[in-house]
């Protein structure tokens, strides 16, 4: 407000006796007029900068103490359950790359990878934690994970395993503890990562589920807002700039309108 007002009226002359107390104000203002500009221009920086680097909470158990009720019993569900934001992963192709030695040794690549996380408690799903095949090597598992994935058992979990013809459509479930947007945004770039860089050729794999998709919105607002709040500002000015053919009466009218 005061650089505004240092831009307004003439140039500044001594006061005169007998004039109110806020003449004598914007005189001082005025007469002060470069310095007030300099600190309003160097204020206005390190506010733009601090914007940029503006971060909201958005953990949502971070706003409860350690021992309530509602962070116990996400504990208790993230301990022993999926938790309350996994991740879905589904892989797609033919049935003879599912259950190819490249593709037993990828999966078990991918779980290794992944399971390493601080924030995955557990990954399930076909071709994921099967000790009855661990040790073995992928060359000798492979026709065993296709007896599983086309036999009987397979038909057992239309949920997390689906046959079409010659395609097959394995669904993995990456069970995670409640993070925070930031969080939880990197770690399923991280997982898209690892998936991506592992599978063989002729697979592909989707990382999917409620949780990837919200939290891609959420982020997605969070990074747009400062923008949006920028461009509002610049086309407002503009407008305003147009409407009074002035500027100075444009950053004026800003301190009403904001």
């Amino acid at each position: 407000l005061p650089a505004l007002l240092s831009l307004t009226g003439t140039a500044a002359r001594p006061a005169r006796a007998g004039e109110p107390t806020w003449f004598w104000s914007m005189e001082r203002i005025r007469s002060a007029r470069w310095p007030i500009l300099a600190a309003s221009t160097a204020a206005v920086a390190l506010s733009v900068a601090g914007i940029a680097r503006l971060r909201v909470e958005s953990h949502i158990l971070s706003f409860f103490p350690v021992d309530h009720p509602l962070v116990e019993a996400t504990g208790r569900i993230e301990d022993d359950l999926l938790g309350l934001t996994p991740i879905e992963v589904w892989f797609h192709g033919p049935v003879e790359r599912m259950t190819s030695p490249a593709m037993v040794a990828a999966a078990r690549s991918i779980e290794a990878t992944v399971g390493e996380e601080d924030a995955v408690t557990g990954i399930f799903g076909p071709l994921a934690a099967e000790k009855r095949l661990a040790g073995v090597s992928p060359e000798r598992a492979a026709p065993f994970v296709r007896m599983a994935l086309t036999g009987p058992e397979g038909a057992r979990a239309p949920d997390r395993l689906r046959v079409e013809g010659d395609r097959i459509d394995v669904r993995w479930t990456i069970a995670t503890r409640t993070l925070s947007v930031e969080e939880s945004h990197a770690l399923v770039d991280r997982v898209e990562g690892v998936v991506a860089g592992r599978l063989p050729e002729g697979v592909e794999a989707s990382v999917t589920g409620s949780i990837p998709i919200l939290v891609r919105i959420q982020a997605l607002l969070l990074e747009t807002q400062v923008r949006t709040f920028a461009l509002s500002l610049v086309l407002v000015t503009g407008l305003l700039v147009f409407a009074f053919r002035s500027v100075r009466l444009a950053l004026l009218s800003l301190v009403p309108n904001g």
